[in-house]
Order: structure tokens, then sequence, then C-alpha cells
């Protein structure tokens, strides 16, 4: 009983860190970030296995998500007029 205890509140404290936030949730937060723009403005696909692009504020750029975080995989750019 205590062992199962111990094991189930370490899943909980492993949920709370960022390991728990689905990947578009990881690429959307760090984006916010890099773009300097509102979280709602941030718009996310998913590109590949583990690749995502972004974009929100006339800007874009592609991540990898690895580990629980999102690792911007190109520089951000502007967006081109469509």
């Amino acid at each position: 009983m205590q062992k199962t205890m111990v094991l189930a509140l370490a899943a909980l404290s492993f949920c709370v860190s960022s390991a728990c936030v689905s990947p578009s949730q990881a690429v959307k937060d760090r984006a916010t970030f890099d773009f300097d723009c509102p979280k709602d403005q941030i718009e996310v696909i998913e590109l590949g296995t583990l690749t995502y692009g972004a974009k929100g504020c006339n800007k874009r750029a592609t991540y990898i998500y690895d580990n629980g975080k999102a690792i911007m995989n190109s520089d951000a750019e502007n967006e081109r007029a469509e």
C-alpha cells in the first residue's frame, strides 16, 4: 500500500512538470515567448513526427518536441504575404 502511494505521488509530480503538456501546447507556449505574441494568436500545426510549425503575429518557425520541451528548429521569420 505504501509503495503504491509513493509511486502514485511520483507519477503525479512528474505530470505537474512540463512533461505532461501536449506537444502542441508546449510549442504554443514557446512560440508565445519567441514571437513576443499573445498565446491566442499562435496557431500550431503538426508537420511530421514530433515536428511542428507555429505562426502568429506575422512570424513563423518550426519546432521539434523532445522530452516535454519544444525546441525551435529554424529562425523565426516573417510570414510571407499570400
